[in-house]
C-alpha cells in the first residue's frame, strides 16, 4: 500500500534532503523564505544555502496583522479566518518563490514556523500558551509537499515555554571548541543563545533578552516613516537619547518568565513611562531612547551572565541592519560584537535555516533533550 507515511520514511533514509524553511517574524512585516541543502544531523550537520527570499505582507494582511496581533482582548473570528487566510496566501508565495529556482528538486519538506500573533508563558509554569498562524495542513494540501509546523506547541508539551526555539538549532549550527559564544538575535524580541566553549547541549543558556525591535518599529509606524521601521536607525541617530529613562523603565519591567513576546512591550505604555519623566522629549530623542532600551537590556542581560573573557557575541535578525544599534550596541558591550555572517550564516535569513535545521532533525535526528525528557522532536507533521 503506497501510504503516504512511507514517503516520510524514505526521506529519513536519505543521505541528504532539500529542506524549505520559512516564518513571519513579530516585526509583522512580511514572509521569510529559505531553500537549503541539508545532509546529516545533530552536530554532524552541514547545509548548502540554495536561495532565500523576503515577501512583504500585502496592504490588506499587514493591517489585519496590527489590527489583531498581541491584543489581549480579540476577534476569535477574524482571528481563525487569518489562520486560514495566511496558510493559502503563505502556500502561494512558497509555490512562487520555487519556480524562481531552476534546477532543484521540489522541497522533501517545508519546515513552517508561521505568524505569532500571541504569546502567553504562564508565570505559574503550568500552562503556557502561544499561538502561530498559517496553518500547516492548507501549506501541504496547497503546495503537495509535506509541512512540519507547530513547533512551539511541541516544546512546551515538553515542559517548556515555547520559546525561545533559537537554541536547538544554535547548538548544532554555532557551537565551538575555540571560544564562546553568544547568538544574539534582535527581532521583535532581543533573545540570545549563549554557547560556552566546548558545551554539550545541557550546558547552554538561552532567555529573551528585551524588547529588541518591537518598540522602535512600532513607533515608526505611529509616526509613518518610510518602510514602516527606522531604517538603518537614521531617525533615531539624529536625537538623543534620555538614557535614565531607558533605564528605569527596564528596571520597571519584572519579567518572570523565560520568554517574552510583542505584548509585553506595548508602545503606548512605553510612551507613558518616559513622557512622564520628559514631557517636552522630541520625536528623534524618543526613538533614540528606545534603541538605548533595546541595548541596556541586552548588556545588562548579558553582564549578569559573567561570561568568560574569550566569548564573542555574534548578530543576527533585522537589529543586525540597524547601524545605529550595532554601533551603540558594540561601543557599551563588554565583548566584542561581529554578525553570523562571519560564521557562515547571513544575519537576514538565519531563522530561515533554524526552522530547516529542525525540520531535518524531525525527520533524521535523534532528537533534543528537554526538561528530563530525550528524543523530544519538536513539531506536528501535515501530509499533502
Amino acid at each position: 500500500m503506497n501510504h503516504p507515511i512511507n514517503h516520510i520514511k524514505e526521506l529519513t533514509e536519505k543521505e541528504s534532503r532539500v529542506i524549505l524553511g520559512c516564518l513571519s517574524g513579530t516585526s509583522l512585516d512580511g514572509f521569510d523564505m529559505g531553500l537549503f541543502k541539508i545532509s546529516g544531523s545533530g552536530t554532524n550537520t552541514f547545509f548548502e544555502c540554495i536561495k532565500t527570499s523576503t515577501v512583504p505582507y500585502d496592504t490588506e494582511i499587514r493591517a489585519l496583522l496590527n489590527k489583531l496581533a498581541f491584543k489581549q482582548q480579540n476577534d476569535l473570528k477574524a482571528i481563525s479566518q487569518l489562520n486560514t487566510r495566511l496558510g493559502f496566501w503563505y502556500a502561494s508565495q512558497i509555490q512562487s518563490f520555487l519556480k524562481s529556482v531552476p534546477g532543484f528538486p521540489k522541497p522533501d519538506i517545508i519546515g513552517s514556523h508561521g505568524q505569532t500573533i500571541f504569546h502567553a508563558p504562564d508565570t505559574d509554569g503550568k500552562f503556557h500558551g502561544t499561538l502561530q498562524l498559517g496553518d500547516g495542513d492548507i501549506i501541504a494540501s496547497e503546495t503537495g509537499i509535506p509541512v512540519i509546523s507547530d513547533f512551539r506547541m511541541k516544546e512546551i508539551a515538553a515542559g517548556g515555554e515555547g520559546a525561545p526555539l533559537s537554541p536547538f538549532a544554535d547548538y548544532i549550527l554555532f557551537r565551538s571548541d575555540d571560544e564562546s559564544r553568544v547568538i544574539l538575535n534582535i527581532g521583535g524580541i532581543s533573545n540570545g543563545t549563549v554557547l560556552p566553549k566546548s558545551c554539550n547541549f545541557s550546558e547552554i543558556i538561552f532567555a529573551d533578552f528585551g524588547p529588541g525591535n518591537t518598540l522602535m518599529d512600532t513607533y515608526a509606524r505611529k509616526l509613518k516613516l518610510p518602510h514602516g521601521y527606522d531604517k538603518d536607525g537614521a531617525f533615531a541617530s539624529q536625537g538623543n537619547e534620555d538614557i535614565e529613562s531607558a533605564k528605569l523603565y527596564l528596571k520597571s519591567y519584572k519579567h518572570k518568565t523565560i520568554s517574552s513576546g510583542p505584548e509585553d512591550y506595548l508602545l503606548d505604555d512605553a510612551l507613558d513611562f518616559i513622557k512622564k519623566r520628559n514631557p517636552s522629549i522630541s520625536e528623534h530623542d524618543m526613538m533614540a531612547t528606545f534603541s538605548a532600551i533595546t541595548v541596556e537590556s541586552i548588556v545588562s542581560s548579558i553582564k549578569a551572565l559573567d561570561l568568560d573573557d574569550r566569548t564573542t557575541i555574534y548578530v543576527c535578525g533585522g537589529g543586525a541592519s540597524n547601524a545605529h544599534l550595532m554601533e551603540i550596541l558594540r561601543e557599551r558591550s563588554d565583548y566584542p560584537v561581529k554578525t553570523t555572517g562571519e560564521l557562515g550564516v547571513d544575519p537576514d535569513f538565519r531563522e530561515t535555516l533554524l526552522f530547516a535545521i529542525l525540520a531535518n532533525e524531525w525527520l533524521a535526528g535523534t532528537g533534543f533533550p528537554r526538561r528530563n525528557k530525550s528524543g523530544i522532536r519538536l513539531g506536528k507533521l501535515s501530509l499533502p
